[in-house]
């Protein structure tokens, strides 16, 4: 019992939160998921058997997000770092950053597009009497399904690059500051002024994709829940 409630005290969330879905169980009663994953209903696999087949969706990053589990460490900081190559690396991975949301954006449309057509290849199964046709409707229907699995694999991957992407932003902005405390220089007078500007139409153009990733994500949960 003491090792369970230390284990509990210990547990830390990851930088990349996900949804917890819902299981089928073979009578059509729901069962609670796996903590982290969301699935989509069983399907009928290679051989012939009903098999549930997690898909693990992930809740988008914001730049707030990122490091939340340890705000009690502060980022570490390279001294070393110059102003030209602070604003330089910064100007890459806020551009970075965008072309990755941009790509979960692509994805995210795919994802939610072989959904639905998932759930018609489904409903005209279902209203099918020849055996091959239903055969071959399900073979379809795994193929989408296989599909949808990737992309969200890939989508994971993503996410977990802008964390990292993130994490290093702040790191590059605690180097800043401390470069200015150590030179005595104003804020308005140094890259930094320039950098938080930047920052503020990063993070702006950021959250609105963000938006658009989690509204996405509930349209694609809604699609697997009705299936």
């Amino acid at each position: 019992m003491n090792e369970g409630i230390q284990r509990k005290r210990c547990y830390r969330p990851s930088l990349t939160e996900t949804y917890v879905g819902l299981h089928r169980s073979p009578m059509g009663r729901r069962l609670p998921a796996s903590p982290g994953s969301s699935t989509l209903p069983p399907v009928p696999g290679r051989g012939g058997a009903w098999t549930n087949r997690p898909i693990i969706i992930s809740k988008p990053v914001s730049p707030s997000s990122v490091n939340s589990s340890r705000t009690d460490i502060p980022p570490k900081i390279d001294r070393e770092l110059k102003p030209k190559e602070i604003t330089e690396r910064t100007l890459r991975a806020q551009q970075e950053q965008q072309e990755l949301s941009d790509e979960a954006l692509k994805r995210l449309k795919s994802v939610q597009e072989l959904s639905i057509q998932r759930e018609m290849i489904r409903l005209q199964r279902a209203k099918q009497s020849e055996e091959e046709i239903r055969r071959i409707l399900q073979e379809k229907e795994e193929s989408l399904l296989d599909q949808i699995e990737a992309m969200m694999q890939s989508q994971k991957k993503t996410e977990e690059q802008m964390a990292s992407n993130q994490a290093e932003l702040t790191r590059l902005r605690a180097a800043a500051v401390e470069w200015e405390r150590r030179q005595g220089v104003s804020m308005n007078s140094s890259p930094l002024a320039e950098m938080d500007e930047g920052k503020v139409a990063h993070e702006r153009t950021l959250k609105q994709k963000n938006d658009e990733i989690r509204r996405l994500k509930g349209e694609v949960k809604r699609l697997q829940e009705k299936q």
